[in-house]
């Protein structure tokens, strides 16, 4: 079942071979697993499961602190609920600390983009708390690759903005992040965030 998690190539290889026959396809995202504690997450994933979901994207934040001991004993409980749908791992902050190499090495890359059933599915990296220039410039490109693909999906762990105005410590948007990453995503006419 562990073969199902993750972010490698094999896991898309999997849903889009999964629903290569199908007109369409249906996703769940479940954010913050371990704030639900990781067995009520095993269990709220087996579930969703019996909605006949052609893969699951797991929102970050799978531990609440990311070391290797903690990884393999979420992995462990996982494992007995996983059937055979698969399960892919936006990176969250609790995940990438103290060393985001552990999540690299279980789960994959942190940020990837594929094409399914013309739809442009793009995981990224708010695993520090804001999006970098790096994460922006990234997801501009991907969308410019894909310009021909009909919808546009874009997965996070943490919103894409930072909502704390160091200005006035209040959580509103620094409208000089914020309406540069608006803009962009609305001239890319991305479906969902």
């Amino acid at each position: 079942p562990l073969a199902l998690l993750g972010n490698q190539p094999e896991q898309i290889t999997q849903i889009q071979s999964q629903t290569a026959s199908k007109g369409g396809f249906t996703a769940a995202f479940i954010g913050d697993v371990n704030n639900i504690g990781i067995h009520n997450a095993a269990l709220l994933v087996e579930e969703v499961q019996k909605q006949g979901v052609d893969f699951i994207v797991l929102g970050g934040d799978l531990v609440r602190f990311g070391t290797e001991d903690r990884f393999i004993h979420s992995l462990y409980i996982f494992s007995g609920f996983i059937k055979d749908v698969p399960l892919l791992v936006v990176p969250g902050n609790h995940d990438l600390y103290p060393d985001s190499t552990i999540f690299e090495r279980l789960f994959g890359r942190k940020r990837f983009a594929f094409v399914l059933k013309d739809c442009l599915v793009m995981i990224v990296d708010t695993g520090k708390g804001v999006l970098t220039q790096d994460e922006y410039d990234w997801i501009e490109n991907t969308l410019k690759d894909n310009a021909g693909v009909k919808n546009r999906l874009l997965f996070s762990h943490r919103p894409l903005i930072n909502w704390d105005n160091p200005e006035t410590k209040k959580d509103l948007p620094d409208e000089s992040l914020y309406e540069p990453l608006r803009q962009m995503l609305g001239r890319n006419k991305v479906d969902y965030v």
